[in-house]
């Protein structure tokens, strides 16, 4: 009966007795899925950058290249489709260099091949139109001129190394005889030579910027100014009548192996490339003229040399000095 079943639940133990399972939680209300938004790109301005100009010489070639690997790093250039990489490169040169790619390398603007490989093949072809020996020759006969601080002379005899391509084993024994044979100063040749055994390139280097630290401390001390001290450069002088000069610079005609100080520069006055303002087609006639006139006025002006002093009567208070001019 339902009384005994009553009772046999309740006489039960409760361990026995399972509770009823909770009902199960309403599911979430389902949002709408949302668009993934893109991640804006910068875009790539190679204004920075010079132009790399269709007669580069090689050195010059190799340091243009090494801002372009520092302009790639900077932007992150390898996260870009090679598309967008190649039109960079692209737009960093002038239009010689276009027509060389394109046509003499048959690098198509539709090509996707990196920047690196283009890069390349630009230096094979440049080394290609200029002997290896040729510059040989230029770094065994490299020199410190007159005007040259050594660290200028030794920038120098690097990148002449760079193009002259060295044995990679010697080429540190090589330059440090360079530095002794081509160093102006005596003295530090000298030291060199006396050292035993035979110097690194970065002894070479240290002994010779400090001698020239050296004397230019002992001329200030000395009591002598610091701009003679350091043996300025003389200021221009105008070139002699009848004087071949370079039409883009201005200058004395230059040698065959001789780079334009032009090249790559802008001018002052129309802001275009490869040529300096005094070779200027849009420079105004009245200035080029008054220029020539006063350059003309100054070479006739006379000048008087003091030949000799010589003071006589010294026991006076104020000498008598008597000059001869010449």
């Amino acid at each position: 009966t339902i009384s005994n079943q009553l009772q046999l639940l309740l006489n039960a133990p409760r361990g026995n007795i399972v509770p009823p399972n909770p009902p199960p939680p309403p599911p979430p209300p389902q949002l709408a899925p949302t668009a993934a938004i893109p991640t804006p790109r910068r875009r790539l301005d190679t204004s920075s950058l010079e132009k790399l100009h269709g007669d580069i010489p090689l050195v010059d070639f190799k340091t243009w290249r090494n801002r372009w690997d520092d302009f790639g790093r900077l932007n992150q250039l390898s996260t870009y489709p090679v598309e967008e990489q190649t039109a960079a490169l692209r737009l960093s040169l002038d239009t010689t260099m276009q027509q060389t790619v394109e046509v003499a390398l048959n690098f198509t603007p539709n090509n996707t091949t990196l920047p690196s490989e283009i890069l390349d093949a630009i230096a094979n072809h440049i080394r290609l139109k200029r002997n290896v020996a040729l510059d040989r020759v230029a770094f065994e006969e490299c020199h410190q001129s007159a005007n040259e601080t050594f660290d200028e002379f030794f920038i120098r005899l690097k990148r002449l190394a760079g193009t002259a391509e060295l044995c990679i084993h010697c080429s540190d024994e090589r330059l440090a005889t360079r530095v002794m044979a081509g160093v102006r100063d005596g003295e530090s040749r000298r030291k060199l030579l006396s050292l035993s055994p035979f110097p690194t390139l970065q002894q070479a280097v240290n002994l010779c910027r400090g001698e020239e630290s050296a004397r230019a401390n002992e001329r200030t001390l000395s009591g002598q100014s610091s701009v003679n001290a350091l043996n300025a450069r003389p200021r221009r002088q105008p070139l002699p009548p009848g004087t071949a000069t370079c039409n883009t610079c201005g200058r004395s005609a230059h040698n065959k192996e001789e780079v334009c100080p032009a090249i790559g520069r802008k001018c002052h006055i129309c802001n275009e490339a490869d040529h300096f303002s005094p070779r200027c087609p849009k420079r105004p006639q009245s200035e080029s003229t008054s220029r020539e006139k006063s350059v003309r006025f100054k070479a006739k002006v006379p000048h008087i040399a003091v030949c000799n002093l010589q003071v006589t009567n010294g026991h006076r208070k104020t000498p008598i000095i008597t000059l001869d001019l010449r």
